[in-house]
């Protein structure tokens, strides 16, 4: 499922689930997000990749990673699972990093040092 920033949804469907998308307000531009909505991990990262390539800013992590981990209760197998759902999110990460859109525009050099007041590292992390 993919959603943005909304005022109205429209539903369309495909073979791997609905896709709603809604329409930005005149004050927010659009920000996507895509949702698993309980489909399988490969579908899902298939899904992640093709909504980056359309503007996708990110995912919100559902069952399509976390299932696994509390399908089981032998001790071993769920800390496998665990360790599989950490695999994921790595995974799921990287193909963010591959094709998402950042919701802000990076900025230069030059805009990201006049935007900091002079001092401000004096507060950040005060010596002890």
């Amino acid at each position: 499922m993919i959603a943005t920033s909304t005022l109205m949804p429209a539903v369309c469907g495909n073979a791997m689930g609905p896709i709603v998308t809604f329409g930005a307000s005149r004050l927010a531009p659009p920000i996507r997000q895509v949702l698993s909505a309980g489909v399988g991990h490969e579908d899902f990262r298939t899904q992640v990749e093709i909504a980056g390539k359309a503007g996708a800013s990110g995912y919100l992590a559902g069952r399509s990673i976390w299932r696994d981990a509390v399908s089981y209760h032998v001790p071993a197998e769920r800390a496998a699972a665990i360790e599989l759902a950490g695999g994921r999110l790595d995974e799921l990460n990287k193909v963010t990093r591959a094709y998402g859109r950042p919701i802000h525009p990076a900025a230069s050099l030059p805009e990201a040092i006049e935007a900091m007041p002079d001092g401000w590292f004096s507060s950040w992390h005060p010596a002890t």
